[in-house]
């Protein structure tokens, strides 16, 4: 019987020992109540729970599962995630293509310099820590910046191929920036490759392991253009399943799995304006739940004054976008983009975009 256990801190629950409240949990099929709170340190998950997720209705408390422990902040409800327990990766399916779908990954995809070691497809070990940003909706914004090889700071910018394979281009790590010539990052050395097939390590999520989403390589990919233009304009009522609007605060866009169905009382409106929708964060707990995927806004870069003249001005300019890598290359020094609610754009190499890595539903 698979289980899952989160061990509570109980020096933080003694903070709540005298609110004498009641909590309700899941446990081997039956809805169980502690009071108080401070009496359970622990939670087991047994094979007949809800597959998705637990709530547990609780004033004033959410207990948020980050790994194998629970922490506490402050807020109306309890929500933990049983779907990235095992592997990060969130329930919505998503058609690709008329016969592959797919499953994205719990957040963008985010790097450190400094946090440690990861192993890596060829069997060598990088230092750096890979890992998924553990909401959806989380931003780094304007301190990566200064990202290099020794920012001990997190970072969720990349140029395109960067993920620290040598696959002949002048610059593949996942810190290397430059407005220079985008043919540095020309992978393989030529500016016909993808990141597939005798270049798939240049991909981040072959090459890696993602410490929260399954810890080896192998485990994720990019998706190819084909794919990004499938599900945002040829799958089967596209064009109601995205939109952009804010979540929890921060803007972006929203995508929605092929089967989702609307939580009651909360509306969607297949729009550019973002205004048109905000979500609480009740709201989308109860939305990722039933499988919707967001892309936060966040500070992303791009080359100034680049005409394919290497001795032009080539400073770097800052701005808000969530345009996403695809795995395909265009032309001569560009790659293609996945951008707000259309089809995608291309992007030079050189410049920074996210990256959001997805698993094939077997």
């Amino acid at each position: 019987m698979k289980k899952f256990f989160l061990v509570l801190a109980v020096a933080a629950l003694t903070l709540f020992a005298t609110a004498q409240t009641n909590q309700y949990f899941w446990y081997q099929g039956n809805l169980m109540m502690g009071n108080p709170i401070a009496q359970i340190d622990s939670i087991t998950f047994g094979e007949n729970e809800p597959t998705d997720t637990l709530h547990i209705l609780l004033p004033r408390t959410i207990i948020k599962e980050v790994h194998d422990t629970v922490e506490i902040v402050k807020h109306d409800t309890v929500y933990i995630n049983k779907c990235l327990a095992d592997n990060g990766a969130l329930p919505g399916e998503f058609s690709i293509s008329a016969t592959k779908k797919v499953r994205f990954s719990q957040g963008n995809l985010w790097y450190n310099a400094m946090a440690g070691t990861h192993k890596c497809a060829d069997g060598t070990t990088q230092k750096g820590v890979w890992k998924f940003a553990e909401q959806q909706y989380d931003t780094i914004g304007q301190a990566q910046k200064n990202k290099s090889e020794f920012y001990d700071g997190w970072i969720s910018v990349f140029s395109w191929g960067t993920s620290g394979w040598n696959s002949g281009a002048n610059k593949y790590q996942p810190w290397d920036y430059s407005a220079n010539d985008p043919q540095n990052y020309f992978v393989g050395g030529s500016q016909n490759n993808d990141l597939t097939g005798n270049y798939a390590y240049a991909d981040w999520g072959v090459y890696n392991a993602i410490s929260n989403g399954g810890n080896e390589p192998n485990k994720w990919r990019t998706l190819t253009k084909d794919e990004w233009n499938y599900i945002l304009a040829q799958r089967p009522n596209c064009q109601n399943l995205r939109n952009n609007a804010y979540v929890n605060g921060i803007n972006g866009m929203i995508l929605l799995p092929d089967n989702f169905v609307m939580p009651d009382g909360i509306g969607f409106v297949p729009s550019d304006d973002a205004s048109q929708n905000r979500y609480t964060l009740s709201d989308w707990i109860l939305m990722e739940e039933n499988g919707a995927v967001f892309f936060p806004t966040d500070v992303m870069y791009a080359t100034k004054g680049y005409d394919a003249n290497p001795s032009s001005d080539h400073s770097m300019g800052w701005g808000a976008n969530y345009m996403r890598w695809s795995s395909t290359h265009r032309s001569y020094y560009q790659s293609w983009t996945a951008g707000r609610v259309s089809l995608s754009g291309s992007t030079y190499r050189c410049d920074g975009s996210f990256v959001r890595l997805v698993q094939d539903v077997e």
